[in-house]
């Protein structure tokens, strides 16, 4: 039996990950049980998107070069079209971490300064920041000089458990660096061109960011006080309600989902790779 094309292997792959996953993985809301599992699971398959993009004109130029050879081989400008197709790849991809990292880190820092003005007790060093809005909200600035903001009607309007939970669900998107997994997300969005970007696909990555935090802020003062605290502060969007739903399964584990979940990510992340590599690499 002919093996397959390494080539239409990539090709499928480039296809699934890009296009198909973005669209399907939403639908798995099952995946909001095990947040931290389903993020890898996201991550996984865009790893696996981007590698299969990128090393599809290195392995089509092997596999399909025979057809452009000339006495000395193949010839030499398929080999090097292949490769500076695959750099430009990498290189729109490197400029657009760039300019979203560049970005970022420009509007957290004034956000940074903005609050530290419009806190009275500017120059404490605690990292909490009230601010006079009209709104009970509350959000975090991560980095080194990290803050952690709430509206004054959240402070005013919450049990001090609530209140609490809050704090807690904000100091974990800074002790585990949840910043930087939206960023990874946003830079792969932004390098991918307009109409193949999907807003369900990282409002969804949002989501399980913000189920994880949840669930920091409901081990320390319960899933129904956390909960309560949820239908203060948001604004009744159907993110909330499904974080707020969420929470009635903490405490529950799933083990094994979780477990074929994280298998899942992993053989979506490397499955481009090892197909290069059985075509590329001498036997």
């Amino acid at each position: 039996m002919r093996a397959m094309s390494p080539t239409l292997v990539l090709a499928a792959l480039a296809v699934l990950l890009t296009l198909g996953t973005p669209v399907l993985l939403p639908l798995l809301t099952g995946l909001r049980a095990t947040p931290a599992a389903g993020l890898l699971l996201w991550q996984g398959s865009a790893v696996g998107g981007l590698a299969s993009i990128v090393l599809l004109p290195l392995v089509a130029a092997h596999e399909f070069g025979g057809l452009f050879t000339t006495d000395d081989g193949v010839h030499p400008g398929v080999v090097v079209g292949a490769a500076l197709l695959s750099a430009v790849l990498v290189a729109r991809l490197l400029l657009a971490a760039h300019l979203v990292g560049t970005d970022l880190r420009a509007l957290r820092r004034r956000h940074r300064e903005a609050v530290d003005l419009l806190d009275p007790r500017h120059g404490v060093r605690d990292r909490l920041r009230v601010i006079d809005a009209d709104a009970p909200v509350a959000w975090c600035l991560p980095g080194r000089r990290a803050r952690i903001v709430m509206s004054r009607p959240v402070v005013e309007g919450l049990s001090q458990l609530q209140l609490h939970g809050v704090y807690c669900h904000e100091r974990e998107h800074l002790r585990r660096r949840h910043d930087l997994v939206r960023e990874f997300f946003s830079v792969m969005d932004a390098a991918v061109p307009a109409p193949l970007r999907h807003p369900r696909a990282l409002a969804e990555v949002e989501l399980l960011v913000e189920l994880l935090a949840d669930r920091a802020g409901a081990r320390e003062v319960g899933a129904v006080t956390m909960g309560q605290a949820l239908a203060r502060v948001s604004t009744g969007s159907a993110s909330a309600v499904a974080r707020i739903d969420a929470l009635a399964g903490v405490g529950r584990t799933h083990p094994l989902r979780a477990a074929l979940v994280a298998v899942a990510a992993g053989a979506l992340a490397v499955a481009p790779a090892l197909v290069a590599a059985g075509t590329l690499l001498p036997t």
